[in-house]
């Protein structure tokens, strides 16, 4: 895996794009929106919408089964390398580590980079084939709940990042 920006979180789009006929690479952009993907994306990406396919009707996290059949309609399996772009790389991240998955990553550079530097773009929507992918349960170190949450408002040895937008943090949206 050479070219890797950080080997353990971010590829570089040099690497990407050496790697976009890889079977064993899987790009996904993560979007609120499917507007701009179907303007154009990533060649063999495929789109998860943050609201339709990771969120529930209460914009809370999907299940398990939920997230399994979405990465198994995906084309992932458990050998894959999951590279995510896109609005909400991070959660795809965070949502392949909390089940376990060995190699997900984010590409370290947003979609506007890619285009202005030239990397292949195409406006057809991939369809890879399905997967039969059970991931494990879910790794409790990577979640918190809202009673630890509240457990270390105040402690001076915890630090609590909040990555709401302005509307949310406010309650004005979900």
């Amino acid at each position: 895996m050479a070219g890797l920006v950080r080997d353990d979180v971010l590829v570089g789009a040099d690497w990407l794009a050496a790697h976009l006929h890889d079977p064993n690479v899987r790009v996904i952009e993560v979007v609120v929106s499917p507007a701009a993907y179907n303007e154009g994306h990533i060649p063999g990406a495929v789109l998860w919408n943050v609201y339709s396919d990771l969120k529930d009707a209460n914009y809370q996290l999907v299940d398990k089964a939920a997230v399994e059949a979405l990465v198994s309609h995906a084309g992932i399996a458990r050998d894959t390398v999951v590279v995510f772009y896109g609005y909400a790389p991070a959660m795809g991240l965070w949502l392949m580590k909390l089940y376990g998955h060995p190699d997900a990553r984010v590409l370290n550079v947003s979609r506007e980079t890619w285009q202005a530097e030239g990397h292949p773009w195409t406006t057809d929507i991939p369809t890879p084939a399905p997967t039969k992918y059970s991931l494990s349960g879910e790794d409790d170190s990577l979640r918190a709940s809202q009673s630890h949450v509240e457990e270390a408002i105040g402690d001076s040895d915890c630090a609590i990042a909040d990555v709401r937008t302005e509307n949310e943090y406010r309650g004005e949206r979900f």
